[in-house]
């Protein structure tokens, strides 16, 4: 995919920024984040122009589609979406920045150009290979891996609903009808990677009982599905005991003499007042989430009506979990008989959720549990996962600091970062556990071996598609197919030639 740096198609008006200077554009990671799903899965090359104002800072701001090709496929709302990265420089007028005019940009998405078969493998390699692909049932996971992309074109709401709706339909029968094609694919790659002296190696290994505990899956899925309920609690526990290890959970006995001073208005008093269901519902999402309960006392008056009105908050603890605020909310759902205003005292009190971490499973024998341990950390599962949840601990952490000092905000993210460490921790072992259970030690111990061994780190290494070239072609088979079929009813006009391209 490139960003055309050539002026747009049409001829600029006078307000056009005609030779834009920029401070910032588009990386290519970018541009790929943003492809539209359904061009990207029927490898459909777009096109779109955005016309955008500029603001005295050099950002762009309420950006329009000018114009794009093909219609309907979200390649112009996917621009306007980049169109937040753009930054041109500050246009000044006698020194000073100031605002104005109009820029529009040419945005090309393309695709990367599928590589030329090669020489096939040799027969008993493939043959090797393809033993390989059905007992690691690897067509199948590819299967559902390629339907779970497919599935993704229905959140990528830059394109309409019936586009989506079409190109989900013509991909998921293409695919389909290519299973055989995918499986070959597979095993291609397989035999054109391995030696022949590797791919037996393999293959004597999945046959053995050791290769069970690989290629059954029966046993550690079936322990997955008995751990799922217990995420919730889980996960909870350990950021209730993260968190309060750091910052306070509850209010101390000091701020409850005052929240619980004398002169609130008694209970019975009030007409209408929330139910403790209410309150739980309106208290602060993040201090839910960790289990912090609060106490807030506030002052407000009645009205004629029996209504409160001006209420303020005289105390809150535990501090910084924004508790007051939620009393204030509170507030307008108490109601007392009409009568003469008065002043009112209020003591609301939030409740923490309990949590309660479930009892772990039965311990099978000690070796049994280190040899599966071993064999789950071959495949290094806290990095990857660690990996994939440090961009949530970072939002985590901005929406935190709103809130809290740096201090507290700096405590809080690395309290959530130990819980998630901690609840890895847990079902790990606990998967650990129920292999354990379901195969003998030695044979975890050999698998361990295997998969610690060059060949098995680079039969388990995760590819994408775009580095597998026996897998890239089949892909672009199916999106052939379906795009053909897509194309009769909806628009696929090819984007206009690059400038100077010989037409």
């Amino acid at each position: 995919m490139a960003l055309l740096a050539a002026p747009a198609l049409a001829q600029p008006k006078p307000s056009v920024i005609t030779a834009p200077d920029w401070a910032a554009l588009p990386t290519a990671q970018t541009l790929a984040e943003n492809y539209p799903k359904v061009g990207l899965l029927l490898q459909v090359e777009g096109y779109a122009v955005i016309a955008c104002p500029v603001t005295e800072r050099g950002a762009l701001v309420d950006c329009t589609v000018d114009g794009e090709a093909p219609r309907n496929m979200g390649f112009g709302a996917a621009a306007i979406r980049m169109s937040r990265v753009f930054q041109m420089k500050p246009q000044t007028v006698d020194g000073k920045a100031t605002s104005g005019g109009t820029v529009r940009i040419p945005i090309r998405f393309t695709l990367p150009a599928i590589e030329p078969e090669g020489k096939p493998p040799a027969k008993a390699a493939t043959a090797l290979a393809l033993q390989i692909v059905d007992t690691m049932e690897a067509t199948q996971t590819f299967v559902s891996a390629m339907d779970a992309q497919i599935a993704e074109i229905n959140a990528d709401s830059t394109a309409p609903q019936t586009s989506r709706a079409a190109a989900m339909a013509v991909l998921r029968t293409a695919a389909a009808s290519r299973r055989e094609d995918m499986r070959q694919a597979l095993a291609a790659t397989l035999a054109a990677n391995y030696s022949l002296e590797d791919l037996t190696r393999i293959t004597s290994f999945l046959k053995s009982p050791a290769g069970q505990v690989l290629r059954g899956g029966d046993a550690l899925k079936a322990s997955v599905e008995a751990l799922t309920p217990q995420v919730g609690p889980v996960v909870m526990t350990e950021l209730h005991n993260a968190v309060c290890a750091r910052l306070p959970c509850r209010p101390s006995a000091e701020a409850l003499r005052i929240i619980d001073a004398p002169g609130a208005t008694p209970d019975g008093a009030w007409l209408k007042m929330p139910t403790a269901a209410a309150i739980a519902d309106e208290g602060p999402a993040i201090a839910r989430v960790m289990g912090v309960e609060g106490a807030v006392r506030l002052t407000c008056e009645n009205d004629l009506t029996g209504q409160l009105v001006g209420c303020k908050v005289d105390a809150e603890a535990p501090a910084g979990w924004d508790f007051g605020t939620s009393a204030l909310a509170l507030a307008s759902t108490y109601r007392m008989p009409p009568g003469p205003a008065k002043p009112r005292v209020l003591r609301i009190a939030f409740a923490a959720p309990s949590y309660e971490k479930p009892q772990r499973s039965p311990r099978t024998a000690p070796g049994g549990i280190a040899a599966a341990r071993a064999l789950i950390d071959t495949f290094d599962p806290m990095a990857q996962l660690s990996t994939q949840l440090e961009p949530q601990l970072k939002v985590l952490g901005v929406t935190v600091a709103a809130t809290r000092n740096d201090a507290e905000a700096k405590a809080l993210t690395e309290a959530m970062r130990v819980a998630i460490q901690n609840v890895i921790a847990y079902f790990l072992d606990e998967a650990a556990n129920a292999l354990a259970t379901h195969y003998a030690q030695q044979d975890l111990a050999e698998a361990a071996r295997f998969m610690d061994s060059p060949v098995g780190r680079s039969l388990m290494k995760p590819q994408r598609v775009d580095d597998v070239p026996a897998v890239a072609r089949v892909s672009a088979t199916i999106a052939a197919e379906a795009r053909e079929v897509y194309c009769k009813n909806n628009d696929c006009s090819p984007p206009p030639p690059r400038p100077g391209a010989a037409r």
